[in-house]
């Protein structure tokens, strides 16, 4: 495990609409680093952030929150993760208020960790019809009602070691997750229902 003692931020700004106003190169330089080339100034600005989450709880969540921090005018900060094939990385986003509905996010990487390649997790390759559930914040996978693991584990009990295409991964929300961001909503004075 390293622990990242670089001062790195990764900065997107949404309007109060909702709709992404800015990007900064170092958010840019690790779209291209993670196998999302795509991910570029012309195809994310002017469009609502809505449409790059793709999970319905994750995006209520973020909805509460952002409300949150508009009303009252303070920053919250959430955990999250964002592994790639090869590293697990431990990140927060904060969200901060500029004013006028103006919301800007900073992500930070706090932990790094290298791993053995999860064929899983790699964006390079074509994938089966099947689909696997991955919560959007800890990137476990459900491998049964109820039961969700480290992508690691989900791959030997799946057996998906030996598998030409892996599944699609749908992005959902864990309980334990979402037991979390509940109470931390709470904390805000805000919930889900």
């Amino acid at each position: 495990m390293i622990q990242v003692s670089d001062d790195l931020v990764f900065v997107y700004q949404i309007d109060g609409n909702d709709k992404i106003t800015f990007v900064d190169e170092a958010w840019l330089l690790f779209a291209r680093q993670n196998d999302a080339p795509e991910l570029t100034r012309e195809t994310v600005l002017g469009h609502i952030l809505w449409k790059f989450i793709g999970d319905a709880t994750t995006v209520e969540i973020y909805k509460r929150l952002l409300n949150r921090v508009r009303a009252t005018q303070l920053p919250v900060t959430v955990p999250f993760r964002c592994d790639s094939s090869t590293r697990c990385r431990y990140m927060e986003m904060e969200m901060v208020s500029l004013g006028n509905g103006v919301v800007q996010f900073n992500s930070r990487i706090l932990t790094l960790e290298e791993r053995a390649e999860v064929k899983l997790l790699s964006s390079r390759i074509d994938r089966s019809a099947e689909v696997v559930n991955m919560c959007s914040w800890c990137k476990k996978i459900k491998t049964a009602p109820g039961c969700w693991v480290e992508v690691e584990e989900a791959t030997r009990e799946m057996n998906l070691f030996h598998t030409i295409f892996p599944p699609m991964i749908s992005h959902g929300i864990c309980p334990d997750c979402l037991e979390s961001l509940q109470s931390q909503l709470v904390e805000l004075g805000t919930t889900l229902e």
